[in-house]
């Protein structure tokens, strides 16, 4: 009997292949910043895995490996044709609450925010945004290297199959990338948990607040060091005070915030909605934050708007913040808002 093609061909079949997507996407996001980027990256390299199933030899290494070995020249290629992507903290100055915010960046210079990726093998802090921004400061071999030995737990011959250089090659650039990286790191946190009930307190406090538009609580619920930023713009600043008075402005007066039905980033998720003429709530001017809850002081929320939001004036008082210091802290990040598919579940509440 001949084999169906379809389902199996020279030792790769179409549930192995698709067994693999969420690794790959997980690989291919780290590597580019980029949700939609990472999709396309994913979709070609499973592609072109199937179209070349004949060449794969499971003695020259794993199905695994060759699908990685596909995924990472995909990225290369995308990576010299794009501007290295980043958060606020990466593109300005700190600036003063009350000081213009500038024009929004194009989407295509932000750390996009998406739902946590399927890639069980890694570490949830290795999918955090300011993470995946810190990567990006990295060549894109050290980043490869790094990604596939720390993150995925490739071994220095699996990586070395991968990015087609040897296991002396991998280690000497992963060296080089935890160092430059030691820097940049974000301090630890910890991953959002919805049965943690002082992590879902902390939430509620914050939530109360903001919806309250209670200028005083939101404002003890914020650490010292809590910095503030509002993507798509390169406007952000640090400390308590400014993020206070950025809140007191009234922009986000009358908001509601929704959870998501995912956590981004490792971080709980929320979508920011205003009531309309009808009382009922408004799509149109929504954005979507994510709070992280790290013990008990939240210091980062967040907002992202869709490119394109209105610029004048502080777009909703939505604002971001990723404190730096000691791991005690609540952190929020976001970046442009996007409707794909791996994180359009952000975009619908609860």
């Amino acid at each position: 009997m001949v084999a169906d093609v379809r389902t199996n061909f020279g030792g790769v079949d179409e549930a192995a292949l698709a067994a693999l997507r969420g690794q790959v996407f997980g690989y291919c996001y780290r590597m580019l910043g980029g949700v939609a980027d990472a999709e396309d990256a994913v979709q070609d390299a499973l592609l072109r895995a199937w179209e070349r199933r004949d060449q794969f030899d499971s003695g020259r290494g794993s199905l695994r490996q060759w699908v990685f070995g596909i995924a990472h020249h995909l990225c290369l290629d995308r990576l010299r044709a794009a501007p290295r992507r980043g958060l606020a903290m990466d593109m300005s100055a700190t600036a003063r609450a009350g000081e213009p915010i500038g024009p929004p960046e194009p989407a295509a210079r932000w750390v996009e925010p998406v739902a946590d990726p399927a890639d069980e093998v890694a570490r949830r802090d290795t999918v955090r945004l300011a993470f995946v921004a810190a990567l990006q400061h990295l060549s894109p071999q050290q980043r490869a290297a790094l990604v596939l030995r720390d993150v995925l737990r490739f071994s220095a011959d699996e990586a070395g199959a991968v990015l087609g250089s040897s296991a002396t090659s991998v280690h000497s650039a992963l060296t080089r990338a935890r160092r430059a990286l030691a820097a940049a790191r974000p301090n630890p946190a910890d991953p959002f948990d919805a049965e943690d009930a002082a992590q879902r307190a902390l939430l509620a406090n914050y939530v109360r607040a903001f919806e309250s538009h209670d200028v005083a609580a939101l404002a003890q619920l914020l650490r010292d060091d809590v910095q503030t930023s509002m993507p798509p713009f390169a406007f952000w600043t640090q400390g308590r005070d400014d993020a206070v008075t950025l809140f007191a402005s009234g922009g986000c007066a009358g908001a509601r915030l929704l959870a998501a039905r995912k956590a981004a980033n490792a971080t709980a998720t929320f979508g920011q909605y205003r009531p309309g003429p009808d009382g009922l709530l408004d799509r149109s001017g929504w954005c979507w934050s994510r709070l992280g809850v790290c013990a008990s002081r939240p210091s980062t929320p967040s907002c992202s708007r869709p490119t394109g939001s209105p610029t004048s004036g502080y777009p909703g008082g939505c604002h971001r913040h990723a404190d730096r210091a000691t791991p005690t802290r609540a952190t929020n990040s976001g970046g442009p808002a996007r409707s794909t598919g791996v994180n359009r579940a952000l975009e619908e509440p609860r």
